[in-house]
Parts: structure tokens; C-alpha cells; sequence
């Protein structure tokens, strides 16, 4: 490592400095050469042993400094909340098909973030996440295993509930990941339903029309959010844990209630 190749750099430096000194030793000025040159040696060697530990207690002791304003390096409390509590391992694999990561800007970007949050998770859940790349073109056996055709694909395992969840593509690859984190430890998704056909506020949209933050904050709690049209289904899904009427400007039907 690095601390390794300051030691070797400085034990040279201060072998080179003993020899210089040993050569000049037999005249006054030789003998001062040799002070000042042990002097030398000797801080030079201070310097190299410092960095060194530094160096060594960095790489034992991983942290990192979010100093960006809107914090968009730091993982959400939520977030660090569920990987300091995960009781079993899981496994990660992206998978990016490389020739297309190098022409590709957006994919590029994507394979990095990825990989940021993946050494964040690992480092939160005190190694319980591990994670790998593979190239779907170089090792197709991988990617089939998994039962994937399209990339990229991301692909969350537990070691203990033996569930897999494939991660869609999201805007938000944060809530899109502890999403995974939590279906393969073995928590259950809970459906929220949102009703229509009454004039409701829609899903999908912003302003005061939209309850599209709504969702994607639900989404990101591993919620499962869909629409609903009694009408349609002719009875409330059993899998329904809440049903929720944005405010309707419309009555229920007789049969809906």
C-alpha cells in the first residue's frame, strides 16, 4: 500500500543520507555535514513514520466528509438506519455491459454512483453488503443465473431469506437500493392503494394537482403504490393495506361504499 511504499522511499532517503555522512566524516566540515545530515535523517524518518501511520489508520478506519450543501454524497437516516441493522448478508450485482459504460455518458454516471453507494452500504452494514460488477458480455452465465436480459440490472440477494429482487431503473437510486436492501432481508412489501374515479388527486404530476412527492417519499419507504378503481375491480385487493381517497370531488357510488 501506500504507507508501505513511504516507508521504502524514506529508508532509502535516509540510507543514502548515512552513507553522504560516513564519506564527509574525517574533516571539521565533514563531521558538521554529519550532524547536520543525521538531523536531517533523522526528521526525514519522523516524516515517513507519520505518514505512514496516517496512512494505515485511513485505510483501517474508512470515513468520509459530505461538504456539499445539499449533502448529495450522504446516505439518508433511514437509509444508514436500515444497513446498521441488517441481521443477515446480502449480496449486490450490477450489471453493466462495459463497451456501452465507455460510450455512454449516462450510463457512466449511473455505474458510478452505483459504486458509491455500494461501498457506502458495505461500509454501514459493517460488511454485511457485498458487492460486485459484472459484465454481462464478458460472463453471460451470471446474468442468466439471475434470469436477466436487459442492462443495466441490479440485482439484490439475502443470504438468509434466499429472496432476489431486481432493482428497476429510478431517479432516485438511493430509495430504488434500500428498496432491494429491505425485499432481500425479507420484509415484506406493504400495497398502498390510491383511488380513481372520483376526480381524485392524481399520482403522477407536481403542483398543487399532483401528489407525485407523495409517491415517490411512499416508494421510498418500500411501499408498493398503485391506483385503484373500485368500478373496475369490483372489491378491494386483499394485498390492500391502506386505501387512500386524495381528496374526491365526486361521491361514492352506492356499490363502491
Amino acid at each position: 500500500g501506500t504507507g508501505v511504499l513511504l516507508a521504502a522511499v524514506g529508508a532509502g532517503i535516509v540510507g543514502l543520507s548515512a552513507v553522504n555522512v560516513l564519506l564527509g566524516a574525517r574533516t571539521a566540515a565533514g563531521r558538521r555535514r554529519r550532524q547536520y545530515g543525521a538531523n536531517t535523517a533523522v526528521m526525514i524518518a519522523a516524516v515517513i513514520a507519520i505518514a505512514a501511520v496516517v496512512n494505515f489508520a485511513a485505510v483501517r478506519n474508512e470515513a468520509r466528509l459530505d461538504l456539499t450543501s445539499t449533502r448529495q454524497f450522504s446516505l439518508a437516516p433511514q437509509t444508514a438506519g436500515v444497513l446498521a441493522e441488517l441481521d443477515q448478508d446480502i449480496e449486490v450485482t450490477a450489471f453493466f455491459v462495459e463497451r456501452f459504460v465507455d460510450l455512454d455518458p449516462l450510463q457512466a454516471t449511473l455505474r458510478s454512483r452505483s459504486a458509491d453507494l455500494f461501498r457506502e452500504f458495505a461500509r454501514l452494514s459493517g460488511g454485511k453488503v457485498s458487492y460486485r460488477f459484472v459484465d454481462p458480455e464478458v460472463d453471460p452465465v451470471v446474468a442468466t443465473d439471475k434470469g436477466l436480459t436487459q442492462f443495466p440490472a441490479t440485482v439484490f440477494e439475502g443470504a438468509v431469506s434466499g429472496r432476489r429482487y431486481e432493482v428497476p431503473a429510478a431517479a432516485n437510486m438511493e430509495q430504488a437500493f434500500l428498496t432491494g436492501l429491505l425485499v432481500a432481508g425479507g420484509v415484506d412489501q406493504k400495497r398502498i392503494y390510491i383511488l380513481t374515479g372520483h376526480s381524485e388527486r392524481v399520482l403522477t404530476g407536481d403542483g398543487t394537482e399532483g401528489y407525485g412527492l407523495v409517491q415517490t417519499g411512499l416508494e421510498g419507504d418500500s411501499y408498493i403504490v398503485e391506483s385503484l378503481n373500485l368500478l373496475e375491480t369490483g372489491g378491494i385487493p386483499e394485498d390492500a393495506a391502506t386505501i387512500i381517497a386524495a381528496a374526491p370531488r365526486q361521491d361514492l357510488t352506492p356499490e363502491e361504499s
